[in-house]
């Protein structure tokens, strides 16, 4: 009896062992599967953060030319700016998921409030420097590439299809927040090309003067008599193709905004995206007035 006893005893003990033992190589065999997942759902957060400043980009804008919309049309420059502000800061504070506004434009920007304020313009413009950023230098290249094909004036579908590239580029080639840097300041390359292109025509509808005297030019009525009437032109764009020129002052101010808080080590997408769409509401106005 005692061997009969004996049996089961050893058997359980060899099975707890054998058992431990899957476990353990289990847990061996799964931990790279584990890391490597962990791995890949930080890639696809650091690709929707950079989606978004795109979005943010595109869906700030439609809702300050609704608020725009609804505005007098002979609102002045600096009423029209700060009609703009404000609207942004409510859209700013709604697309947060915490309802926290990092807005920090103030009345300033548009001129002191009860006053017709101007609208700042913007000039030529070029991509800041990245040198002495924190940028490695492939990173630097990708952003600086980035700034460059705005700054040609390009077609909407040109600037998607070089920026795409250089963001797929990077995504092979640069560490996971390098990648994520340049991958939403492509976005919102792309963001402002395709909206501009799209909608600067609607943002010129909001002026009180959509058309500028060029030249009188004579016409001959059927009696034989001359009449005097004014030629009209569409108001004159920031740039040949019209929205280029909005283009490179959004990634401008991305680039330089990403800039400053890397700088400090501080990886702040939403801050770039908030002041580049500042940027492009400023450069949009210049096509109203």
């Amino acid at each position: 009896m005692r061997t009969k006893l004996k049996l089961p005893v050893y058997f359980g003990a060899l099975v707890l062992a054998l058992t431990a033992s899957v476990v353990s190589c289990s847990k061996d065999s799964t931990a790279p599967q584990s890391s490597a997942r962990v791995a890949q759902q930080k890639s696809q957060d650091s690709q929707e953060s950079s989606r978004r400043a795109g979005k943010y980009h595109t869906d700030a804008l439609v809702y300050v030319f609704a608020k725009l919309s609804q505005a007098n049309k002979n609102s002045t420059k600096g009423e029209k700016c700060r009609i703009a502000m404000a609207a942004l800061k409510e859209f700013d504070k709604s697309f947060r998921k915490d309802a926290r506004s990092t807005a920090f434009v103030g009345d300033g920007v548009c001129g002191t409030p009860g006053t017709t304020g101007d609208i700042p313009q913007f000039g030529e413009l070029s991509v800041p420097s990245l040198a002495g950023a924190g940028f490695s230098p492939q990173a630097a290249s990708m952003l600086t590439e980035i700034g460059n094909v705005t700054n040609t004036h390009a077609s909407s579908s040109s600037v998607v299809s070089a920026v795409t590239g250089v963001q797929n580029s990077a995504g092979a080639k640069l560490s996971p927040a390098e990648a994520s840097a340049v991958a939403a300041a492509g976005s919102v390359a792309i963001s402002s090309a395709e909206y501009w292109e799209a909608n600067a025509e609607k943002w010129r509808g909001l002026s009180s003067t959509p058309g500028v005297l060029r030249k009188q030019i004579s016409t001959t009525g059927a009696d034989g008599t001359k009449s005097a009437a004014p030629l009209t032109r569409p108001r004159a764009s920031l740039s040949s193709d019209c929205c280029g020129g909005i283009a490179a002052a959004d990634i401008t101010t991305f680039i330089s905004s990403l800039m400053q808080g890397w700088f400090m080590g501080v990886f702040d997408v939403e801050q770039a995206s908030y002041r580049a769409t500042v940027a492009s509401i400023i450069a949009g106005l210049r096509l109203i007035f």
